[in-house]
């Protein structure tokens, strides 16, 4: 079969039925959508498509986290449950950068977008592609956690666990904040 045609059936979604292969491609499309912008110069498309699937995937953690502290509390875990309120604020606070970036409104301009040389360009989007690997990571932390939880592990070993997650969140958080710096020409692209 020709390689076109198998990789637009992939993007349509035709040659697998599952639903999170087709979830899975859905967001491959909206972050090809999002790579045509950066080539284009479309660099306010490409923030508000990157700021959306953040967006989405720290939703999708929350969400995670929040039936672990339901658990937490029907099994008693105080700390436990006290680490996963800290998470939750983190989510919440993540997902309010994510939501109010460069694009943030339908009027929004900035002279980033005009000022971008390709080596800077270069690196947003290895900034990007990166922001995003690091919160796969905390969703499989977060996934071991359910897993663990499930296996009425020690409350010790799960706030361990937990802590670890707090510490990938928040350095993800602080990674994604330094995309602006790369925009504006503030952060060192050498």
């Amino acid at each position: 079969m020709n390689n076109i045609i198998v990789y637009e059936l992939l993007l349509a979604g035709i040659m697998f039925p599952d639903p999170s292969i087709s979830a899975a491609i859905s967001a491959t499309r909206l972050l090809f959508t999002a790579y045509n912008g950066y080539q284009k110069g479309k660099l306010i498309d490409s923030d508000e498509s990157l700021r959306t699937e953040v967006q989405g995937r720290i939703d999708r953690l929350r969400i995670q986290i929040d039936m672990l502290y339901t658990k937490a509390h029907r099994n008693k875990q105080r700390n436990l449950r006290s680490s996963l309120q800290d998470i939750i604020e983190i989510c919440d606070q993540f997902t309010s950068d994510a939501r109010f970036g460069l694009s943030h409104s339908t009027n929004s301009k900035h002279a980033a977008a005009a000022k971008m040389n390709k080596k800077s360009l270069k690196v947003l989007i290895e900034h990007d592609f990166n922001t995003l690997d690091k919160l796969e990571i905390c969703k499989n932390h977060i996934e071991n956690l359910t897993n663990l939880i499930e296996t009425d592990s020690e409350e010790s070993d799960l706030n361990t666990i937990s802590r670890e997650i707090r510490k990938i969140l928040v350095k993800s958080k602080e990674y994604f904040s330094q995309r602006k710096l790369i925009m504006y020409g503030y952060l060192d692209t050498q």
